[in-house]
């Protein structure tokens, strides 16, 4: 497993494993992986694993399972639209049988900064900053993975720059948010990002 990306995550499956793709003859599944928080509030992590990393079948809802892996991205093209698609990407799927409903989710990323990064403040005056990092995979492919800082680590992060290389310690977050489409019609979504905890640069 790639140092500058690493991942480990500890939750529930909330539906059963569904084919998302086929890439060299392979077939490679998707769920969605419900991790707890201490506040109790869910992550809804959205999961893809490949049959070699563990039997689909085997994976039934509510099935506690433990991931190590990658965080990747994709790009999703719809129309002339372009998302960026964040998953965890499952090298290791174990599942867990007794599972005391603690979740577990680790994630460890060195990169570079691939934009400047947006600082702001909520109106209660709470500092936030959004960072997109670009983490080498291997085949001289990248993943542009986007990450959400608060408080001291918001400042801290404000202060970087395109290029200058980053490690983040963080967790893989779920953030539901409404879009404005137009004055009469909203859209409620959901972004995942990595959670800051602990950050430096290099």
């Amino acid at each position: 497993m790639a140092e500058n990306n690493q991942a480990l995550i500890v939750g529930r499956v909330s539906g059963a494993p569904s084919l998302s793709h086929q890439l060299q003859g392979e077939d490679f599944y998707k769920a969605i992986l419900d991790v707890p928080r201490r506040s109790n509030i869910l992550d809804r992590v959205p999961l893809i694993f490949g049959a070699y990393a563990c039997d689909p079948a085997l994976i039934i809802p509510g099935q506690a399972v433990s991931i190590d892996g990658q965080v990747r991205t994709y790009t999703r093209v719809s129309g002339q639209q372009r998302h960026l698609q964040v998953v965890l990407f499952g090298q290791e799927v174990k599942r867990i049988q007794q599972f005391s409903g603690e979740g577990r989710n680790q994630i460890t990323l060195v990169g570079r900064i691939a934009k400047a990064p947006t600082f702001r403040k909520t109106p209660l005056g709470r500092e936030i900053c959004d960072l997109l990092i670009t983490v080498q995979r291997s085949w001289n492919r990248s993943d542009y993975i986007p990450c959400i800082a608060w408080g001291a680590a918001a400042a801290y992060c404000a202060r970087t720059r395109p290029g200058q290389g980053i490690k983040i310690f963080g967790r893989f977050q779920s953030r539901e948010y409404v879009k404005r489409l137009s004055d009469t019609l909203e859209e409620k979504r959901t972004a995942y990002e990595i959670s800051i905890i602990r950050v430096s640069t290099f």
